[in-house]
């Protein structure tokens, strides 16, 4: 019996030896020591079960890391979205890394919808020097290097165009402005008499372009359109605010200087040619002139005036000549 007995003391003072040498909290608890009862990571679980080069990273410190069943929930959802396993393989597209191979990069762009060139075509409101085909050259390349879709690089084109509308907008309401008051000041300054004046200002820019290259003067003023309309130059919106200001200090320089009323008012390269016509004939019709008689006359006044003639008349017919040749301005 006392054998048994302590046999009995033996082997239950074995079991409170076995009993002490696994009574882990973890063990008592039901938890491992690095996960508790809820599923959350405690203690050193990064050395148990993270590889040293990834403990520092910062995911390991997100919510996503701190239990185990949210852990395994995310890596679920991100395995779905990405494709599916199937009998141990998986089907769908594995996202590049430096390792991937060429086929395995087109086929992730594929699967998330980016085309190997965007299709775009340039809205009518969207000037070609500004939406310029090297502009968009290098915006797709670029886009599509970051592995936009076709409604993405949609999307960020719509944003781009709108932004220039509204600048555009932006710039023309204030040119419209500019150009109310520029117009008020001279109808305050000047009245009734601000039409006189702008053909004054017509009359000078006849007369000061005369011999001016039809290129030289389109480039300054513009070109006429099919409505005898000048666009460009002087002519662009974004000077409306200074013709009225340049056209008021042509007119006085006419006026200063008292430039000949016969100079034409408009400034079609007809009308120049038919005032220099008109020049013409009127210093050929000075008395004495075409018959000679200035020329032959005794007195050396008179041969002195011929010579002045003849020089004028030469430079309206090569001012003639040189407009006529000319292409329309």
């Amino acid at each position: 019996m006392p054998e048994e007995t302590n046999l009995g003391a033996n082997q239950t003072n074995q079991n409170q030896t076995n009993l002490g040498a696994t009574a882990d909290p973890s063990q008592t608890s039901g938890t491992t020591g690095t996960i508790d009862e809820e599923g959350n990571f405690v203690g050193n679980w990064k050395e148990s079960f993270l590889d040293e080069d990834i403990r520092s990273e910062n995911f390991f410190n997100s919510d996503y890391a701190k239990n185990v069943k949210t852990l395994l929930k995310k890596a679920y959802h991100n395995e779905k979205l990405l494709g599916e396993y199937t009998s141990g393989k998986k089907k769908g597209v594995i996202i590049p890394t430096e390792k991937s191979t060429p086929e395995e990069v087109d086929a992730f762009r594929l699967a998330i919808g980016v085309p190997k060139e965007y299709q775009y075509n340039r809205p009518d409101d969207m000037a070609e020097d500004v939406v310029t085909s090297e502009f968009m050259t290098d915006t797709m390349k670029r886009l599509n290097e970051v592995n936009l879709s076709q409604k993405q690089f949609d999307t960020v084109m719509d944003i781009f165009q709108n932004r220039i509308r509204a600048f555009e907008k932006e710039g023309i309401d204030e040119l419209n402005k500019n150009t109310a008051e520029a117009i008020k000041r001279l109808q305050d300054e000047h009245g009734d008499k601000l039409d006189v004046r702008l053909d004054l200002a017509k009359k000078f820019i006849t007369i000061a372009s005369d011999l001016w290259p039809a290129e030289k003067y389109q480039e300054l003023f513009g070109k006429e359109d099919e409505n005898g309309e000048r666009t460009g130059g002087i002519n662009a919106p974004e000077f409306a605010h200074l013709r009225p200001l340049l056209l008021d200090l042509f007119a006085s320089y006419v006026e200063k200087h008292d430039l000949p009323t016969s100079a034409a008012l408009a400034d079609t390269t007809e009308s120049k040619v038919q005032s220099l016509e008109e020049q013409l004939k009127e210093l050929e019709a000075t008395p004495g002139f075409l018959d000679g008689k200035l020329r032959t006359s005794s007195n050396e006044l008179d041969r002195q005036k011929h010579y002045d003639i003849l020089k004028k008349r030469s430079d309206l017919i090569r001012r003639q000549t040189e407009l006529q040749n000319n292409i329309r301005r």
